[in-house]
């Protein structure tokens, strides 16, 4: 619940970002104080808590605490590593195991929230797909750019760009049976909206990856969430991007998968055939 905190502070309104970034610097303050004294300390009314839990998709403030509470539990001892604390860390052994365990524990949580109905969607969108673009915006546009190269040595027709004139272009070109990734780890990119309408007017397929509760999430015709902190900052860790990554490669690896799949299922059907026209030549 930490993490998801993190991932979609900027998706909140002001009031509900001020109780996200005071619960993430307070996570057991948060579990013990009635409702009235967490919004007076904070300085938000009773009401705003229960937006911002909802705005995670819990049910209310009480099921956000008992998720918190979960999520704190099952971590080690000690105060919670984010982002902004590994950032600023002095010691270089210290950084470097910080970061990796930050990692590595962000990329289970995208491996344990996937949605494998969505996956397994998203898998038959790109197998089934006459043409693939990838559009990358902020630090995902390098994302996209390897998305693409992974993508090309299946021998699909595949293509990148991360400019926005040239993203409205291309789109504009797309038809039915083509699909559309939008990488965007906020899901707040300017005419985002618009480029959706645009390529979904044409019959065209949309899949994004980005926050499960982005904007471009509830647009999107496939959605991957990946719920992971991004900085913002290239000087800070791409931990997002690395989550990114990982789902391109799983995605690539996935259609490659079904389509030697259906290459064996076609050559055993051929073979029988070859087999007996064989025979009765001889």
């Amino acid at each position: 619940m930490l993490t998801r905190t993190q991932a979609q502070l900027a998706q909140l309104s002001n009031a509900e970002r001020q109780v996200g970034e005071w619960i993430l610097a307070h996570p057991q303050e948060a579990l013990h104080q009635d409702t009235r004294t967490l919004a007076r300390q904070i300085g938000v009314s009773q009401p705003t808590l229960v937006r911002f839990a909802r705005s995670l998709g819990c049910a209310g403030f009480d099921d956000f605490r008992l998720q918190l509470a979960q999520d704190i539990g099952s971590r080690p001892e000690g105060p919670p590593v984010t982002l902004a604390t590994i950032a600023t860390s002095t010691d270089l052994d210290m950084l470097c195991r910080s970061l990796f365990d930050f990692s590595i524990a962000a990329l289970g949580q995208v491996r344990d929230r996937l949605d494998r109905d969505a996956l397994a969607a998203a898998v038959t969108l790109l197998d089934e797909a006459r043409q693939v673009m990838f559009f990358g915006y902020g630090n995902a546009a390098s994302v996209a750019d390897d998305a693409r190269r992974r993508f090309l040595r299946l021998q699909m027709l595949v293509s990148a760009a991360s400019d926005p004139s040239l993203q409205t272009l291309a789109a504009g070109q797309l038809q039915r049976g083509d699909v559309l990734v939008l990488l965007s780890h906020s899901g707040l990119a300017t005419g985002l909206s618009e480029l959706v309408s645009t390529v979904q007017g044409r019959d065209a397929r949309v899949l994004a990856i980005t926050t499960s509760l982005s904007p471009l999430a509830g647009l999107a015709d496939v959605v991957l969430g990946i719920d992971v902190p991004d900085s913002g900052d290239a000087l800070t860790p791409g931990t997002a991007q690395l989550a990114q990554l990982a789902v391109i490669d799983l995605l690539a690896l996935a259609v490659a998968n079904a389509r030697a799949t259906k290459a064996a299922r076609r050559a055993a059907r051929v073979l029988p055939r070859r087999g007996k026209a064989s025979a009765a030549r001889g």
